[in-house]
């Protein structure tokens, strides 16, 4: 049973560790980047705020990436892309102060996305899943208190907040939010899981081949 559970996280170890090669990270940032292009602008009017892509991105970003360079650059990519919206007529209800807690935002999803898979190691594979699962839904969450709590309390577009107020707003809002959040990152990280459990035995028969060889 232990050597069981002791290969399965050895497995887990290369299943949930960022991207290695350096061609490939750039790579999987342009398609980062394509889809971050794809779906961000029509969100521009939205009084949500933190489009839910974007926060996929972000916690992908940093699993599989793991470089702080492509945090910045994906960030830069979102202002460049609100910018042009505004310039292309969309509302600029949601560019207001508040508009800077976004960055806390997306390193929130960028730190979860680097440093939880890290814990998984050695894990059994259900434990580790649970795990991610729960530590992804943690860090939508206080991305959803910056971006939408941060709008709320200080756009200036509520003359009044409340707590009434706030509290409707999160039965409004937050379980679409968090529910479309936790879907984009579920969609992401099982297609990776399952890509490279694919690749896992090809790897392993090369590794023999070689073997043989030598």
């Amino acid at each position: 049973m232990s050597a069981a559970v002791g290969g399965e996280g050895m497995q887990n170890s290369g299943v949930f560790a960022p991207v290695s090669d350096a061609r490939k990270r750039f790579v999987l940032f342009l398609l980062l980047l394509g889809v971050m292009l794809i779906s961000r602008g029509h969100h521009m009017g939205s009084a949500k705020l933190l489009p839910d892509m974007s926060i996929a991105l972000f916690f992908l970003s940093g699993w599989l990436l793991a470089r702080p360079i492509y945090a910045a650059l994906l960030m830069l990519a979102a202002v460049g892309i609100d910018v042009s919206a505004l310039q292309a007529g969309v509302s600029n209800f949601c560019v207001t102060p508040a508009y800077a807690l976004l960055a806390p935002a997306y390193l929130t999803m960028w730190g979860a996305g680097k440093h939880l898979p890290g814990l998984l190691m050695g894990r059994s594979q259900g434990m580790a899943l649970a795990l991610l699962a729960l530590g992804a839904w943690a860090a939508v969450s206080v991305a959803w208190l910056l971006s939408s709590g941060g709008f709320y309390l200080f756009s200036g577009r509520f003359s009044h907040p409340s707590w009434a107020e706030f509290a409707h707003r999160f039965e409004l809002y937050y379980g679409g939010y968090a529910g479309n959040a936790l879907l984009a990152i579920a969609v992401g990280v099982t297609g990776v899981i399952l890509l490279r459990r694919l690749r896992q035995p090809q790897e392993e028969e090369l590794c023999l081949d070689e073997e043989e060889t030598a």
